[in-house]
């Protein structure tokens, strides 16, 4: 409307959908997204770094007709008029959550300029808000992936928490809470002790009834947490547990999904018509004893329903790396790589460290077929260069931060013959990333990349391409390092100093190849340029991955298993004693689990008969269910 202003800036005409389009750059279904009036495409804002402030006035041109540099100016322009609003106090409370939104858009997408000031502000305007007992505009999710102080992230997390707690007590009280937390609880003491008696006729033998262990996720679907969390749900022992699976997302039809509720017979779906306190009855009435959150601060989170305790010991693992910061979740579950001593203030729950990494996989069931050679495809097939070293980082590039970037340049330039190979997405990331290498001082036809395959196996398949892969700094690649070690590519990574920055160390050292981890960049890049020159190194370092993925911890799913098994056992008897949680430190089984390489007709023969549930050749070594009057083992 003219030289009208909103928010500082002028006022937009640009065209916005009435209901979800597909975005060009990412590929998913977004209604918040604008279209380009050149090319007439729709843009998901994320991709865009695009919010209600910084729209541009009049129509929207998108970065590719544009022009990336032009583009990335005017969006500059926009944000330093939104940072100046916030630093004299302009900005009301809207624009200050669009501001935080639309900085995360930016760092996913690889949006460098004036990066500084604008992580300057919001660490700034986090810490003012930290102050002040306001919950931080901040998301947990994105916090990890900020270079900002360990102890902000932790205080994200826990004021997050507090908050949804606190709506919870409001919804059950009111305004005036006359409900307390303790009030909450769901979980019947009674019936808990009578699913535990021992079977009829059994009472002169000590057993006793199965510890019912329930996971709650909104990605038994398609997705990273039901790719890794699959082997290890179904190797539990069911002579002492019985599993309970909680969906809280609908079915997609995977084969992830098909196969756990096939094979799980307590798998329940929670629809989003059921409230919290719903969802939360339903599994106190199915006597659950330990409940365990595979979301915490991730996307389809209901953590709601923990706060009504409908288990009387809960804990958090996997998706969120980092304490979840509320009262109602007693252990959280890690490793002492990822959570050593030093940082253990930076988690409220109690700890369970697991002996080796702390992240679980399936990857010795569900992709045997990467460990035959006549299976894997040719570099020719993926447009690879057959005479180079090939470095891969197939990380979404919004982990890539400029001072890594800089250093994998670097890597290219002492390594004349070689190549980065990365994953394309979003293609705003891809045009910056492009630019900036140019920049540096590369080629850019030596950047690579490649879009997404499916099915997993794959991506796996084609992952066995790479020579070398190089892990990002602040975010390390978690499934996605786990996914090239099992494809037999030797990773350098970088141990940071917070959990998402010391993955790949955790993964390197359970993997026993502990010479892959550098300590600060130099070393990092003298690592990855002397696999990249030697040859013979590099030779012989795959050749000890290969054997080492078959033997060493990280991918013995039934050894971490069993760990795991004695963990919720302790946590449970503590309860049982009406002792507080505590730190616990699992043994180690040994090995446990092995796989078997036949030729790949029969193993396809095989997965034709049997779908994707499992074939497995498990020696386990069952210990005794454990009697009422147990002693519990010492703690390390």
């Amino acid at each position: 409307a003219g030289d009208s202003v909103v928010c500082g800036l002028g006022v937009s005409s640009c065209q916005l959908p009435d209901e979800a389009v597909l975005c060009a750059s990412c590929g998913f279904f977004e209604q918040e997204s604008v279209r380009c009036s050149s090319c007439g495409r729709w843009f998901c804002f994320g991709c865009t770094s695009l919010s209600l402030q910084t729209l541009p006035a009049g129509t929207f041109a998108c970065p590719e007709c544009f022009g990336i540099e032009t583009y990335d100016e005017q969006l500059a322009t926009h944000m330093a008029i939104v940072r100046a609003r916030i630093l004299t106090g302009e900005a009301c409370h809207f624009e200050i959550d669009m501001f935080v939104q639309t900085v995360f858009d930016l760092f996913s997408t690889c949006a460098w300029r004036e990066l500084g000031k604008n992580l300057e502000i919001l660490i700034e305007l986090v810490g003012a808000q930290i102050r002040a007992g306001i919950v931080p505009a901040v998301a947990p999710f994105h916090s990890v992936h900020y270079p900002m102080p360990k102890e902000m992230v932790r205080d994200i997390a826990t004021m997050h928490s507090r908050q949804a707690l606190q709506r919870v007590l409001m919804s059950e009280g009111g305004h005036r809470q006359t409900v307390k937390e303790a009030d909450l609880k769901l979980w019947d003491a009674d019936k808990l002790r009578q699913v535990l008696l021992p079977p009829p006729g059994e009472q002169a033998t000590g057993s006793r009834g199965k510890l019912r262990i329930g996971y709650l996720s909104a990605d038994f679907c398609n997705h990273p947490t039901a790719d890794l969390m699959q082997s290890a749900l179904l190797l539990h022992d069911k002579s002492r547990f019985e599993i309970y699976l909680y969906a809280i997302t609908r079915h997609d039809s995977s084969q992830y999904r098909q196969v756990l509720k096939r094979e799980i017979t307590n798998f329940r779906s929670l629809p989003n018509t059921k409230t919290d306190k719903a969802c939360a009855q339903v599994i106190a009435d199915d006597a659950i004893h330990v409940l365990i959150n595979l979301n915490s601060h991730t996307a389809g989170e209901r953590n709601g329903i923990f706060a009504f305790r409908p288990a009387p010991v809960q804990l958090v693992y996997l998706a969120f790396p980092g304490t979840h910061g509320a009262s109602y979740l007693d252990y959280n579950v890690v490793d002492k790589t990822v959570s050593p001593q030093e940082h253990r203030h930076l988690f409220t729950e109690k700890l369970i460290y697991m002996p080796h990494c702390y992240q679980t996989n399936s990857f010795k069931d569900l992709y045997p077929e990467v460990l035959v050679a006549e299976e894997l495809p040719s570099r020719k097939a993926h447009r690879l260069p057959e005479d180079v070293v090939v470095y891969c980082t197939f990380n979404r590039l919004g982990r890539i931060t400029p001072d890594i970037l800089a250093v994998w340049v670097n890597i290219l330039k002492r390594v004349p013959k070689s190549v980065l190979w990365l994953y394309k997405h979003p293609t705003m990331a891809v045009l910056r990333l492009l630019r900036e290498a140019r920049r540096l001082g590369v080629d850019s036809s030596r950047l690579v990349f490649a879009g997404p395959v499916m099915p997993k196996t794959e991506h796996l398949k084609r992952l066995t391409l790479a020579d070398v892969y190089l892990d990002t700094l602040v975010y390390n690649g978690h499934t996605t390092g786990s996914d090239v070690l099992w494809a037999g590519v030797p990773m350098v990574t970088i141990q940071g100093d917070s959990f998402p920055s010391r993955v790949g160390a955790s993964l390197a050292r359970s993997i026993e190849m502990e010479d892959m981890i550098a300590y600060n960049m130099q070393e990092y890049e003298d690592k990855a340029v002397e696999l990249g020159l030697n040859h013979q190194k590099r030779l012989h370092v795959r050749s000890r991955l290969a054997a080492k993925r078959l033997e060493a911890p990280l991918f013995d799913t039934a050894r971490w298993v069993s760990s795991f098994e004695e963990a919720l056992e302790t946590v449970w008897r503590r309860h049982e004693q009406n002792l507080p949680p505590q730190d616990f430190f699992p043994s180690d089984p040994g090995n446990m689990h092995s796989v078997r390489v036949s030729d790949a007709e029969s193993k396809k023969k095989w997965k034709e008969e049997k779908g994707d549930a499992f074939e497995m050749q498990v020696n386990r070594r069952m210990t005794q269910p454990l009697s009422p009057s147990s002693a519990a083992p010492a703690e390390k």
